[in-house]
């Protein structure tokens, strides 16, 4: 048997079906044949499909597969190489993550809620005068409202709210500011990629522990 086979070595049709249908066309006739997909040397072979994009881990590289039977070079994996960040980048990511990681460490002392703020402000104002005055008079609102739902004095709540106040503005809030900063100002003067990463690993640890 003889076999017609197309640009790229595929199956069109036997020289008998060329005779009896004309012409073969690829929408009438498959262009795999049942055991192989190239007629070489009277017998059929499969060839190897690795078409398509390929990549190295160990060294980024890229290489392209364009023809059956091509094997990638060795170590290469299926795949577009992911992009690798230049210093400008891998420092703008780190100190988002820096900034992000400051704001989680605030987030475990006080509530950063639309409005919450204010009612920080007014809360501590109110106990500050209070405290100073010696009680004088009835407990002011924000204090009345909340030694009522947590069922505390309200000269005691009063104190609590002062502690609270000055433990932030005094310890804890400068202490992750603190770090923030340290660790910005770390990675932006970094010199390369990898000494980006590693102040903004430290950054991120330092953080976790406020």
């Amino acid at each position: 048997m003889i076999y017609i086979l197309d640009d790229d070595g595929y199956l069109m049709c036997s020289l008998d079906e060329w005779a009896l249908g004309g012409v073969p066309t690829r929408r009438r006739y498959t262009r795999v044949a049942p055991t192989g997909n190239r007629f070489v040397d009277g017998a059929w072979v499969t060839d190897v499909d690795c078409r398509g994009s390929w990549w190295s881990p160990v060294t980024n590289d890229q290489v392209t597969i364009s023809d059956r039977g091509v094997l990638p070079p060795e170590g290469f994996e299926p795949g577009q190489a992911p992009h690798v960040p230049t210093l400008a980048e891998a420092s703008g990511l780190a100190v988002s993550e820096i900034d992000r990681a400051a704001g989680s460490a605030r987030r475990r002392y006080i509530t950063d809620e639309s409005g919450q703020a204010e009612t920080y402000i007014r809360k501590e104002s109110q106990a500050r005068e209070w405290v100073a005055s010696g009680y004088s008079g009835n407990p002011p609102s924000f204090i009345s409202a909340e030694a009522s739902a947590l069922g505390l004095p309200p000269q005691l709540l009063a104190l609590q709210v002062l502690q609270m106040a000055d433990f932030w503005v005094n310890i804890k809030g400068p202490e992750i500011e603190a770090a923030r900063r340290k660790w910005k100002v770390a990675v932006m003067a970094a010199q390369d990629v990898e000494s980006v990463n590693v102040a903004r690993d430290l950054g991120l640890a330092a953080l976790a522990q406020l």
